[in-house]
């Protein structure tokens, strides 16, 4: 465990400058600043550290176990459209936390260190959304305004060791800065509701369009698209509901294509999500564990739809 949590703290020295994990020779180099920037703390105004001029967009990377991006980061408060490409072999996401005021490198590093639950890293801060799960080679989007701050961006999906990717260093922290930037938000052109009792779809659900995905719940939720395989229902993937982030459901093949979605956000949060589905049928599912530890799926947040 010592070595996991060694390269979860070097991939917390992946700040502005970039949100790729450091590894071999850039990682000797980089202790002792990792070292100076564990104590850091997180505070609401931000001021930016790279000469990149500010930016509404950030496209990343997932690979096993870590976030890239081509070059330097430097978001803008408001409107920000995240861009996630699985070019890994497990599935991914990119859950998005802004980190309470106070918050700092080391108690990132200890809340994300053994728990599958990620409870006490989501403790830590508000879940503004973000990427949604895709299977490798997909590709998922959201944009989701952000205020100036701390963040980071953390994997809960769990790899074939048994433990959740950011136990195995999948975890990047960014600074969203009081600067402003040009931004198109794409335009809905059907809405997707999260209540805690469960999903409210549009229909016809569109094959292709852009969502506008809004929590009104009173506690976290987030949806994940599951494209089944055919002739399955959603009778017969009730099985996987309590491991669907267990190590055996990412081993091929699986039962499921993650097709995206969005990770969790906070009540009252709102996403902009687009969507590009193969025709066939699907589960919309909120993976977010409740008080009791269990996926609010399991629970029943689970709604089946066709893509024709």
């Amino acid at each position: 465990m010592a070595g996991t949590r060694a390269r979860r703290a070097l991939a917390l020295l992946a700040l502005v400058g970039s949100l790729a994990g450091c590894s071999g020779a850039q990682s000797r180099r980089a202790t002792a600043a990792g070292n100076a920037a564990a104590t850091s703390t997180a505070t609401t105004a931000v001021a930016p550290t790279t000469t990149v001029p500010p930016s509404s967009r950030l496209d990343v990377t997932a690979v096993e176990y870590q976030y890239q991006t081509a070059g330097p980061v430097n978001l803008a408060a408001g409107e920000v459209t995240v861009s996630l490409r699985n070019g890994g072999t497990e599935a991914h996401h990119g859950q998005l936390l802004r980190l309470h005021d106070g918050v700092t490198a080391d108690d990132v590093d200890s809340a994300a260190s053994d728990d599958p639950s990620g409870a006490p890293l989501l403790a830590l801060g508000d879940e503004v959304g973000g990427p949604g799960t895709v299977s490798p080679d997909g590709t998922a989007q959201s944009t989701q305004r952000l205020a100036p701050g701390s963040y980071v961006m953390f994997c809960l999906v769990r790899g074939p060791s048994g433990e959740t990717h950011v136990i195995d260093g999948m975890l990047a922290q960014f600074d969203v800065t009081a600067q402003r930037a040009a931004h198109s938000t794409p335009r809905p052109t059907a809405d997707l509701r999260l209540t805690d009792s469960g999903f409210e779809l549009p229909s016809p659900f569109p094959r292709h369009g852009v969502l506008r995905v809004t929590n009104q719940g009173r506690q976290p939720h987030e949806v994940t698209f599951l494209r089944l395989p055919p002739g399955r229902t959603e009778s017969a993937i009730r099985p996987y509901l309590r491991v669907l982030r267990a190590s055996s459901m990412l081993q091929p093949p699986p039962p499921f294509t993650a097709a995206g979605g969005v990770a969790a956000m906070s009540p009252g949060e709102t996403a902009i999500v687009p969507v590009s589905l193969r025709p066939g049928d699907y589960l919309a599912i909120c993976l977010v564990r409740g008080r009791d530890g269990e996926p609010h799926a399991v629970h029943g947040m689970v709604a089946h739809f066709t893509v024709r």
